[in-house]
């Protein structure tokens, strides 16, 4: 495929918020796309030539919830307020996926498609949260306001594998002694183990 071919490819998704090129003409992709069932899978690998969808994660998995009434129950009291961050990074035929605020770690084997997660809380981590001024600010579309709200929250930034072997995870959170913001890492080998 030529770099035209694959940035149309790109674009023909429903909506991405983060992809990532794997071999032959695939790519993966978080973003919300409608399966054949008409429900809204989050992650998955999208074949150029064929045209086709290899879906991974429902929206509602991907936010660690089983079904779809309580991933709903979820998005319109708090998801739609907090504002979503998602990551992926990959190795080989594993992929590590991760979202808003958690502070966690989905781990996908592509071929047998399995899913186990880790991660571990600091106590630096503030999870994202709602209140009625938030709200308010979200309704009246007052960005200022709901920026200075999310500065006291930890908001997971990015994550990368490092030489197929370790994982980093970026986050970021409040400083305790003023109103900055402390951006931290976090280190887990790649079944899993806390490092640092």
């Amino acid at each position: 495929k030529s770099g035209l071919e694959l940035v149309k490819c790109c674009l023909n998704q429903d909506r991405a918020e983060d992809m990532i090129f794997l071999n032959s003409g695939k790519l993966l992709i978080i973003g919300n796309k409608l399966d054949k069932n008409g429900k809204w899978q989050n992650l998955y690998i999208y074949d150029c030539d064929s045209n086709k969808s290899d879906f991974l994660l429902s929206h509602a998995m991907s936010y660690g919830y089983k079904s779809e009434s309580e991933f709903k129950k979820f998005l319109y009291t708090k998801l739609n307020y907090i504002g979503t961050n998602q990551c992926i990074d990959w190795v080989g035929d594993t992929i590590y996926y991760t979202c808003t605020g958690e502070l966690k770690i989905y781990k996908i084997d592509i071929k047998t498609r399995g899913l186990t997660s880790f991660g571990k809380k600091t106590e630096n981590y503030v999870p994202p949260y709602v209140t009625p001024e938030i709200e308010k600010a979200h309704n009246e579309k007052k960005s200022q306001i709901i920026l200075e709200a999310r500065s006291k929250m930890t908001y997971v930034m990015d994550i990368f594998i490092i030489g197929s072997r370790t994982i980093g995870l970026v986050y970021v959170g409040p400083l305790k002694k003023n109103n900055g913001i402390n951006v931290m890492m976090q280190f887990y080998s790649c079944s899993g183990d806390y490092i640092k």
